[in-house]
C-alpha cells in the first residue's frame, strides 16, 4: 500500500494489487547520526524518504531476510514474532477489495 497511516506516505507511487513488495532497507552506516535518522522518519509523512542516499528501495515478488545473529528482536506491527529466518511472498488475487480509485 503507498499509506500505512493517514499521514505516512512510505510507498510514493504503489498501487493496491500492482503484484509487488516495496522493501525499504535503511543500512546502519557510520555517518546516520541520530538527527539524521530523526528527518528520515519526518520524510515519512510526504514520502520524500524514498529519495533519500540513505534508503534502498527493493521492488520484490517474495522476500527471505537470514539474521546475521544468534540472538536478536523482530517486531511485527508492534507485535513481537519469533527470531530467525523470515520470509514473506506476493499472493495474486489471494483477496478481493471493493472501493474506488483502488
Amino acid at each position: 500500500m503507498s499509506h500505512i497511516a493517514e499521514s505516512v506516505h512510505s510507498s510514493p507511487g504503489k498501487k493496491i494489487g500492482d503484484g509487488k513488495f516495496r522493501v525499504l532497507v535503511l543500512r546502519q552506516q557510520p555517518s546516520l547520526s541520530r538527527l539524521r535518522l530523526i528527518s528520515l522518519f519526518m520524510a515519512l509523512e510526504h514520502g520524500g524518504h524514498v529519495a533519500v542516499q540513505e534508503v534502498e528501495v527493493y521492488h520484490a515478488l517474495a522476500y527471505r531476510l537470514e539474521p546475521l545473529t544468534e540472538q536478536g528482536r523482530y517486531s511485527l506491527d508492534g507485535e513481537a514474532i519469533p527470531y530467525g529466518s523470515i520470509q514473506g511472498q506476493v499472493l495474486p488475487h489471494a483477496m478481493q477489495l471493493i472501493g474506488n480509485n483502488l
